[in-house]
């Protein structure tokens, strides 16, 4: 879950410069590195600000010369003052740009003030610049800010770009590239283009930001008929004025297209720049295909009704059918990028063994299409090299080319499709709501593709005109696949002057074909090893074969000696795969034969911190039922990751953390628990 990028569809708020985010993550064309808003990217003199974007810059538009505009609506009286434009790649020769001010549809001569952005323009971060004059408009009133001309270009080329984020606000933000009063097309997020002013009034306005579901402990796009799905709503008071009463109405349409489910979550004084996730009750779906869920956010005095809504769109079912994103209708629009860049798109099928026999894309031209797959790993990631490359000829409109030969994917994996644009051949982009794939919360599932598809980095985008026929497969996986008789091995109560005790841990190989080879078992931490033997820690198993290991136990003093045995391997499907092990050293046990058993939790938990509200430090504890990758952090209201607790490989049992906030203000925190698929996230506030 990426807290940073909450989206707000327009903000108009008393302290604008806690809206900068120190931790944005922008991932641009040619530039594999994270890129980060620098601390005191924007230090607003204002006292209000309008924007649209989200705090989550994406991506550039690679035309050169071009305006960028942006329509503002505020909801109260507003005075424009000043101008905030974010760029990259700064280049101090380029000729000075204007930002103009209209308050009616932009025409010759209907400029109401402008600013001036000269050379040279930052690297990455925000520039303030004031108008000419101050501006004021009426609440509800549109006004338009026109920025250009833009240099532009590819990344790299010696000019700067300005970017956008990741969700459109719908009819904000568009640019041209026949001048400044030329024709306007629709951007792919919002421009990253703000208003500095004073504002006339107070408001409420809840803003909808993402809706995501949970499917046992995770989001999912597909998953099987008889699982239950809850949902989330992401809302926040973007306004002026405290919500004393608000609704969230959740909707889910079925297959057939009727409701299946509804449910409204009710709220209670929700404060400014306050954040809550609203949650329903689970519910099971009871036919396969597709499902719609909504949520209407409501409060009393929110007369903006642009940023209520909320879509997810999931699928149930398994294989043998269309994997997507998109409504499966033709292309709202289409989308390019110079030739040797692209997008692509994560598919992954919701049952293994499984086949991939063709693709399905909506490309805007005709001509010769470039087309990759790349296997994706089991963290979702794709991996060098291609799996299968094709150039075969396309048209405008769907097509539907052949996987020759088929792709078998086992075990968790998926695949990523890319398209690399050639000359007219443009690729379709479904942007009619509910445009449900671009969602933070669920999963990032697009990519951007440069250097001919050498290199491949994240994008928030999602849905694109890709689709994916899994159908069900019998063959057997090939790799060497890592399994044990035993998840734990667990001595007990042992005197250490008995003779050791032993255990024997089998480990198979349940590829079909290649061997596993074991390069060491070996026992963690440093600190509980000498309690412990191995034998023989390093051999190969043949596909389908095993081989026992003796785990011997000999403490040497009175304690508990909990630890990990981790099994490196080639396998498959984890290379460092781990066994819990666990032995008590205790010069009071006098029976060998009838040994006590330790208990552990039964499950995964998050408590709730302790005191609460504290000043300044709480405790938090956690409880993994098996050893677990863990990872515990704590995140203000804007999504800012403030401290991090726990972080690393723990073995089953209770934990406590002390979180202390005597450097942070007074406010509301959220800690989140990643344990293995196991994710909860808890409030706390801290009152100084």
């Amino acid at each position: 879950m990426r807290w940073t990028h909450w989206l707000l569809l327009l903000c108009l708020t008393t302290a604008m410069s806690a809206m900068a985010s120190d931790n944005a993550t922008v991932l641009l064309p040619s530039d594999l590195d994270t890129r980060m808003l620098p601390s005191g990217a924007l230090d607003d003199p204002q006292p209000d600000t309008l924007l649209y974007d989200n705090n989550a810059p994406a991506a550039l538009i690679t035309s050169q010369n071009f305006y960028a505009r942006v329509r503002f609506t505020p909801q109260v009286d507003f005075s424009i003052i000043s101008c905030y434009l974010l760029t990259i790649d700064g280049n101090s020769v380029d000729p000075a740009c204007s930002a103009f001010v209209y308050t009616a549809t932009p025409a010759p001569g209907g400029e109401q003030g402008y600013a001036i952005f000269n050379a040279p323009f930052p690297e990455f971060e925000f520039m303030d610049r004031n108008f000419n004059d101050t501006i004021d408009v009426a609440g509800g009133q549109d006004f338009y800010v026109v920025f250009g001309p833009i240099p532009g270009g590819t990344q790299g080329n010696g000019h700067w770009n300005p970017v956008y984020d990741n969700a459109p606000t719908a009819s904000r933000s568009s640019f041209a590239t026949t001048g400044r009063f030329g024709t306007y097309t629709a951007a792919n997020g919002d421009w990253m283009i703000r208003v500095g002013g004073i504002s006339g009034g107070v408001f409420t306005d809840l803003a909808a930001g993402d809706l995501y579901n949970d499917v046992n402990g995770e989001p999912k796009f597909n998953f099987h008929l008889g699982e239950e799905v809850a949902l989330n709503q992401m809302i926040e008071n973007i306004g002026t004025q405290a919500a004393t009463a608000y609704v969230a109405e959740f909707s889910v349409t079925g297959p057939g297209g009727t409701e299946v489910f509804s449910e409204d979550f009710v709220g209670t004084n929700l404060d400014p720049g306050a954040l809550i996730v609203a949650s329903t009750a689970a519910f099971t779906p009871d036919a396969e295909g597709e499902y719609v869920a909504s949520c209407n956010v409501l409060a009393d005095g929110d007369d903006n009704a642009d940023n209520n809504m909320s879509y997810l769109r999931f699928f149930v079912g398994g294989n043998g059918r269309w994997y997507r994103y998109d409504d499966d209708e033709g292309a709202d629009s289409y989308t390019g990028f110079s030739a040797g860049n692209g997008w692509a798109l994560k598919l992954e099928p919701d049952e293994w063994p499984a086949r991939l026999t063709s693709i399905r894309i909506d490309l805007g031209g005709s001509g010769t299409g470039n087309f990759m797959i790349w296997m994706n790993d089991l963290n979702g990631l794709p991996t060098f090299p291609t799996v299968w490359t094709g150039t075969p000829a396309v048209v405008q409109g769907w097509n539907e080319i052949p996987i020759t030969p088929p792709i078998d994917l086992f075990d968790g994996q998926g695949i990523t499709f890319g398209y690399l644009f050639q000359t007219g051949i443009n690729m379709g982009y479904d942007t009619d709501p509910p445009n449900c794939a671009d969602i933070p919360q669920m999963d990032t599932i697009a990519y951007q593709l440069a250097n001919s598809g050498n290199s491949i980095f994240f994008d928030d985008g999602g849905n694109l005109c890709i689709q994916a026929f899994f159908d069900s497969s019998s063959a057997s996986n090939p790799n060497p696949v890592v399994a044990t008789n035993t998840d734990t091995i667990d001595f007990g109560h042992w005197n250490p002057a008995w003779p050791p005790a032993t255990r024997t841990l089998t480990i198979y190989n349940e590829g079909s074909e290649d061997p596993l080879v074991v390069s060491n078992v070996a026992v963690s931490p440093p600190n509980v090893t000498p309690a412990y033997d191995i034998e023989p820690t390093s051999f190969t198993i043949p596909a389908g074969g095993s081989h026992d290991v003796t785990v011997t136990f000999d403490p040497p003093i009175h304690r508990s000696w909990p630890g990990l045995i981790t099994i490196y391997s080639n396998a498959f499907n984890d290379t460092a795969y781990v066994v819990l092990l666990r032995g008590v050293g205790d010069t009071t046990a006098t029976d060998d034969v009838n040994q006590i058993d330790l208990p552990l939790p039964a499950e995964f938990s998050l408590g709730q911190n302790y005191p609460n509200p504290f000043n300044p430090s709480t405790e938090i504890q956690f409880s993994l039922p098996v050893q677990s990758n863990v990872r515990l952090t704590i995140v203000n209201m804007l999504g800012q990751e403030v401290a991090v607790l726990a972080s690393g490989r723990y073995s089953a049992g209770t934990y406590n953390a002390t979180f202390d906030g005597a450097n942070l203000p007074t406010g509301l925190y959220f800690y989140r628990l990643d344990a293995g698929d196991f994710t909860s996230v808890r409030k706390m506030m801290l009152l100084k």
